[in-house]
């Protein structure tokens, strides 16, 4: 195996390193959320230029994706199998903690996430598994597995969906809107459904 090969693989393996270690091991979601995101700055940083040529009409495409946190809101009690505020105390996710990730998951990881996702979507189909696949480390002690299986399904297509936007505006933003949309609307959900109860 030759070097570019390596970094390939540690590119890749990236959030799996991050989320073996601190989610699954020492149980703390921030903890493995920085790690993930650093070495994702260290890989990508040269990604961020892909963030360019916005065009609004663009926006039409991204706005099913505001759906996410409805959906998730209401299939919560159906796809857990433990109480959602039990789970999150689990690791480490406090009430001010959840505050203090809506906008840090829901606006900035988006843009890390893309950076570093879209530079390896361009090299290797295996990219949207394994982004997909490193997801139900975080998922796999909360959800049951029909629904582990449809978040894989889901988040493949979506990686395979960003991919051809990337390529048919030639821009980042368009995914990274999508990908803000959907994060940002599961997470509020997540904190609404645990500590407001409506």
């Amino acid at each position: 195996m030759n070097l570019s090969n390596i970094k390939l693989w540690l590119q890749l393996l990236a959030p799996y390193i991050a989320m073996l270690i601190f989610w699954c091991w020492l149980e703390n979601a921030i903890l493995a959320i920085a790690v993930y995101h650093v070495q994702c700055l260290c890989w990508s940083w040269r990604s961020f230029t892909q963030f360019k040529r916005f065009k609004f009409k663009n926006i039409l495409l991204v706005l099913p994706t505001l759906l996410a946190g409805i959906i998730f809101y209401y299939l919560i009690p159906y796809m857990t199998k433990m109480e959602l505020g039990q789970w999150m105390l689990d690791y480490k996710i406090s009430q001010t903690a959840l505050l203090w990730l809506i906008p840090y998951f829901g606006l900035i990881h988006p843009f890390i996430e893309q950076a570093h996702w879209d530079a390896l979507r361009q090299k290797t189909w295996l990219a949207h598994g394994l982004f997909a696949g490193y997801h139900l480390i975080i998922l796999g002690s909360l959800l049951d597995w029909p629904w582990l299986l449809a978040c894989f399904i889901v988040l493949t297509g979506t990686s395979i969906l960003w991919k051809h936007w990337q390529k048919q505006t030639g821009s980042l933003w368009i995914p990274a809107l999508s990908h803000i949309f959907a994060d940002l609307g599961i997470i509020i959900a997540a904190y609404l459904f645990v500590y407001n109860n409506f």
